[in-house]
């Protein structure tokens, strides 16, 4: 289910309709906003067997033909998803794209890439993806998708259209998702609301993380530590950045409103983004990141 982005389905409409579609695109922004469910109904709408030929606003596709079926249920020969193994994309992940995009499509109009989380790929794989986006195919798409597109090579990002994305307002996710403390929750993460649907227990989580955030900041800074003990000894880390940056974005707009100096806010922000992608790329110790992260939040 896509909720939102309807400037972003524009945008690709748009790049499609003219017959000038860049080779690699670059999806960037919060994670569980949907940029990965974006890309798979990007690539039904440019192989739909049935397509509308007329332009529309958000992307547009049957459903039904053989093309749309396989791509969504992750099935179709042409269509490739690669994601991290271990953490990590490796360098075999990409050697295997390379081959596979050397190849013509058999069902497809264009063969279609989606390398999620891409900022997990290792230098290898970095260098490898570049030299086919210098050489790039024809009637082929390669869809990169990150939180952190800072951390790809600066000549990988020179040559990929971004396209980027943002939280969505809790109004647009209550159009598809009527349990609003579910939407409340989701902190503008359309991809988390569906998964507090689908699993209630990590809806229960996520409302004892908030409570924790809440009681950290009317605690002393002692008893914040003890508690992100308990936080990483549970492996709620996640939920609890999560939480914490909320607090802070509402802060800046407040600030902003308020026509008050925002760099203190903004210079937290900056570090809870950072434990959040250390998190993801190293094995640095949780709860030592979160206590700085924390003093800085506290502060």
């Amino acid at each position: 289910m896509l909720i939102g982005h309807k400037a972003q389905q524009k945008k690709l409409n748009m790049l499609y309709k003219s017959g000038n579609l860049p080779h690699a695109l670059l999806f960037s922004g919060p994670e569980g906003v949907g940029k990965k469910r974006v890309a798979k109904d990007f690539l039904k709408t440019i192989n739909c067997e049935n397509e509308d030929s007329s332009f529309k606003d958000t992307l547009s596709f049957c459903k039904e033909c053989t093309n749309c079926r396989e791509i969504e249920k992750g099935i179709h020969f042409d269509i490739t998803e690669i994601s991290p193994e271990d953490g990590e994309i490796k360098l075999e992940s990409i050697e295997y794209l390379i081959e596979k995009i050397s190849h013509r499509a058999i069902k497809a109009s264009f063969k279609g890439f989606i390398i999620d989380q891409a900022h997990l790929m290792n230098a290898q794989s970095q260098n490898a993806l570049l030299k086919t986006l210098e050489e790039p195919p024809g009637r082929a798409v390669i869809i990169i998708v990150t939180e952190y597109p800072s951390s790809l090579l600066p000549t990988i990002l020179s040559r990929s259209f971004e396209i980027k994305f943002s939280l969505v307002l809790n109004k647009e996710i209550e159009k598809s998702i009527k349990d609003k403390e579910v939407v409340k929750l989701s902190l503008g993460r359309p991809g988390r609301a569906l998964d507090y649907m689908n699993f209630p227990e990590r809806k229960e989580r996520a409302k004892k993380v908030e409570s924790d955030v809440q009681e950290m900041l009317k605690k002393e800074i002692s008893f914040s530590f003890s508690k992100i003990k308990e936080i990483t000894d549970e492996k709620r880390e996640e939920e609890f950045l999560n939480c914490a940056l909320q607090i802070i974005e509402k802060e800046i707009l407040e600030k902003i409103k308020k026509k008050e100096s925002v760099f203190q806010c903004c210079e937290v922000a900056k570090e809870l983004e950072r434990v959040f992608f250390l998190k993801s790329k190293t094995n640095a110790s949780n709860r030592l990141m979160l206590e700085k992260a924390m003093t800085k939040f506290l502060s």
